[in-house]
């Protein structure tokens, strides 16, 4: 799929001239905002909010990606935003290994600017001016912002540093093995195996079987939390599947 990703979706637009493409998919995107914000508890304000913030942070996310890439010589940038985040893609001589490992560590090094710079902004509003973030112990509009998008650019950066390939922790694991031994071999069936291990690992920790795994029927309990939100668990197998695929087409 992700080979067949920018042909099939719709062009939006330059920014800093990188071409953005939107593919229908981000719909799950939006409908995973939608849960994050409470869904219909959660209110109109708290969803665009989140919707926004989830958007300008992949798409700064996959900017970093870009623009260390066009700085380092690549050429054809475009970035496509789909249902699990975003997609940089560029021509370059992947075989320099030292440019691909900057390439891969620019995007997670935006995220994490983004979580301290809102993290420090919040805090230093609430020192210097609270009235501008909160109101009794409601945020503002303003400090809702800023503490969804320090939220959110954590979760970003923890999510895409996880060393699951194709994600950037899985990336910059394939390049450093790769780096140090010199054994494309050896790096393909360190990350596919981290890969396979990561996505077990991230299916049983969003589904909350760790949290019942002491319990004295884990796997009852663990079952009937996933019939209970059958529609997370769908929408977390298919995001996991489109991984691991991508993972094996990339590595096997």
């Amino acid at each position: 799929m992700m080979q067949n990703l920018r042909q099939t979706a719709w062009y939006l637009g330059d920014l800093v001239g990188i071409p953005i493409f939107l593919h229908w998919t981000v719909l799950l995107l939006a409908f995973n905002a939608w849960r994050m914000s409470g869904g219909s508890d959660g209110g109109i304000d708290t969803f665009i909010i989140v919707l926004v913030v989830l958007l300008s942070g992949i798409v700064l996310h996959e900017l970093g990606h870009g623009l260390m890439a066009r700085a380092l010589g690549a050429h054809g940038l475009t970035i496509t935003l789909w249902a699990f985040g975003g997609l940089c893609e560029s021509r370059r001589d992947s075989t320099r290994l030292g440019r691909e490992i900057a390439i891969v560590a620019a995007g997670p090094a935006v995220s994490l600017l983004l979580w301290l710079g809102c993290s420090y902004l919040l805090d230093f509003l609430f020192a210097t001016q609270p009235g501008l973030v909160a109101q009794g112990n409601s945020y503002t509009l303003l400090g809702e912002f800023l503490s969804i998008a320090a939220a959110l650019n954590f979760m970003l950066l923890l999510f895409n540093m996880m060393p699951i390939f194709p994600l950037d922790g899985g990336q910059l694991t394939f390049y450093t093995v790769l780096a140090v031994t010199r054994k494309p071999l050896l790096a393909r069936q360190v990350s596919l195996t981290l890969a396979v291990v990561g996505v077990l690992a991230v299916f049983l920790w969003f589904t909350g079987f760790f949290n019942v795994l002491n319990g004295p029927d884990p796997v009852g309990t663990w079952m009937h939390h996933l019939a209970a939100d059958m529609t997370g668990t769908v929408i977390l197998v298919v995001l996991l599947f489109l991984v691991l695929r991508s993972a094996f087409t990339y590595l096997y």
